[in-house]
């Protein structure tokens, strides 16, 4: 058996024009969640990313903290969804993460303001009340699953990979392997912690469920290191 172990990208810059970067914050939660891994003995053969730029970064600063010499890989289908495809179709005056950000940001709460409009937008559109030519949850559910079956396949028995991806990903891929219905996956997503690792175990073809949203080597460092946005 092979394992795979799934982790979310570090805090990105949420109420910033440019989501797509790790804040300072983000940056010691990688570097930390690699050293979590390198002590317990996980040196991944195989390490890859989404082509976003949080995603990738954590995947780096992950690998050095830990030493890791294993050259890091890209896969696009690992990327989250987009912008355009789940919250401009529920909320068209938001056309881009960086006109969301300005309207957050001018709110009393902007991360309980922004939460709100992502629950709304998040549920109306995995029931498929997206805009037409936009990708569907079901389509995103789909890629995502496939490219974690692409390294599932590549580990030999005692071999392992680390996958840097997003909460919309890992969701998916556990909502599948669950078997739940669409209806839950948005208790699925909100918990998913930045640098969370979620585990699962590969048999050739095969991907089993083994752990989910593990956090415990942030925990110790304090409250302040354990964030969702």
């Amino acid at each position: 058996m092979g394992r795979i172990f799934m982790v979310r990208h570090g805090q990105a810059s949420l109420l910033d024009g440019d989501y797509d970067k790790l804040s300072e914050l983000g940056v010691a939660q990688a570097g930390e969640t690699g050293l979590a891994l390198q002590r317990r003995g996980i040196s991944p053969d195989i390490i890859v990313s989404g082509n976003l730029k949080r995603q990738s970064e954590t995947a780096r600063y992950a690998a050095v903290a830990a030493q890791w010499s294993t050259s890091l890989e890209k896969d696009g289908d690992f990327d989250e969804y987009r912008h355009e495809d789940m919250f401009v179709p529920a909320f068209p005056q938001f056309s881009s993460h960086a006109s969301l950000a300005e309207h957050v940001s001018k709110q009393e709460h902007p991360r309980r303001e922004f939460q709100r409009l992502f629950e709304q937008a998040f549920v109306s559109w995995v029931a498929g009340h997206g805009r037409g030519e936009g990708t569907r949850w079901t389509d995103f559910r789909s890629r995502v699953l496939q490219a974690a079956l692409r390294v599932a396949k590549r580990l030999g028995a005692g071999q392992s990979a680390m996958v840097v991806t997003s909460g919309g990903v890992i969701a998916a891929i556990t909502q599948t392997l669950l078997d739940l219905p669409d209806e839950h996956v948005l208790r699925l997503h909100n918990p998913i912690y930045n640098a969370s690792v979620t585990r699962l175990i590969s048999k050739g073809e095969q991907l089993i469920f083994s752990g989910f949203n593990d956090v415990t080597h942030l925990e110790v460092l304090g409250r302040d290191w354990v964030t969702y946005r």
